[in-house]
């Protein structure tokens, strides 16, 4: 069964039992975030909490069984992308949002005191996010003579400790296929460094190596396709970044912008209300403010342009967007769980 399939499920017996999400958190001991997670077809509940969950809401076979699957150790999602007038045939496969946290005695105390903690944070089924990785990796291997490149759109790695950055120099290392690399707002940055913008720029050359180095802006050809990697993982776009991004889509064809923070669309807004504790985000939008950001979109989605779709990641979620002009938005799926995107793009 599909995540929405047993969401689908759950919400059905539980209104049956006259429980509230809340009520059957509390029955369930865990955080009341989880249900509604689970109902909107975002989140799958783990196999420590399966049969718990059939028992409380006192669900029966075969409508059980679904709920008994536990989850795949990867959760590849496989979506067709058309570009008319291409004469070939392409395979990308798209990851967000691993946060392999790793450090060791050179990280400052503090510090891993913080990230202890942040590994079971980022682990489903016991699994921590080093070894979904690692399954990644070998369907990586096992499908590179189907592969044109690997897309990672951020987040990969949780902060920038060394042992993440030396891990994350490895993996990239490893691929036996292109890949093409944009930074995500935990790659560049630790806790105690938040909210500071300035911390952006002293960690930013770490990354020079994997984005051909300019980690503002970059780009790479793979057949007739040319992707744009920008770096939004500020939450806006650099200034004179729409002035450069304009030219490269007056220059190129067949372009697909891959950044980790997602357009703004009203079809995403109530997942990410669900996903994140009620919290909504603007980015893009009419009301977007920020430093280009109106105006980088207004390029990206201006149709009849060389801009055919949209790749991002920082929702944790998977979602299909259609923005305005037409272009498709994708939303690769939560990475530490397991999940990825497999285009296949033709003409």
């Amino acid at each position: 069964m599909t995540e929405l399939q047993v969401g689908t499920i759950l919400k059905k017996y539980r209104e049956k039992m006259g429980l509230s999400c809340d009520e059957l958190a509390e029955k369930l001991d865990i955080w009341n975030r989880y249900v509604p997670l689970w109902e909107s077809g975002l989140a799958f509940p783990d196999s420590s909490l399966q049969e718990n969950l059939v028992k409380v809401l006192e669900i029966p076979f075969p409508d059980a069984a679904g709920i008994l699957e536990k989850k795949k150790t990867l959760n590849i999602k496989t979506e067709e992308l058309t570009i008319n007038g291409l004469k070939g045939e392409y395979r990308f496969l798209h990851i967000a949002d691993l946060h392999a946290v790793l450090y060791d005695d050179r990280e400052r105390e503090d510090r891993a005191e913080y990230l202890k903690p942040r590994i079971k944070d980022f682990s489903e089924d016991g699994i921590n996010p080093t070894q979904r990785m690692a399954a990644l990796i070998d369907y990586i291997h096992t499908h590179a003579s189907e592969l044109d490149a690997v897309l990672l759109s951020g987040d990969i790695i949780d902060c920038p400790s060394e042992k993440s950055l030396e891990y994350l120099k490895d993996l990239l290392e490893s691929l036996p296929v292109p890949y093409m690399f944009v930074l995500g707002n935990h790659d560049w940055q630790y806790a105690d460094e938040n909210e500071k913008n300035v911390a952006k720029f002293l960690h930013r050359h770490l990354f020079n190596d994997y984005t051909l180095g300019n980690p503002y802006f970059h780009k790479k050809k793979f057949g007739e396709l040319t992707f744009l990697g920008v770096d939004n993982s500020v939450g806006y776009y650099e200034a004179g970044l729409a002035d450069v991004l304009k030219q490269a889509i007056i220059e190129e064809k067949n372009i697909i912008l891959l950044q980790h923070i997602p357009f703004y669309a009203a079809t995403l807004s109530q997942d990410n209300k669900t996903w994140w504790h009620g919290q909504d985000y603007i980015f893009g939008s009419l009301q977007d403010k920020g430093q280009d950001n109106r105006k980088v979109y207004e390029l990206v989605t201006a149709g009849e342009n060389n801009v055919k779709a949209v790749f991002a990641g920082h929702q944790h979620f998977f979602h299909h967007d259609i923005l305005d002009g037409g272009i498709p938005q994708y939303i690769a799926p939560y990475a530490a769980s397991g999940g990825a995107i497999l285009y296949h793009i033709h003409g």
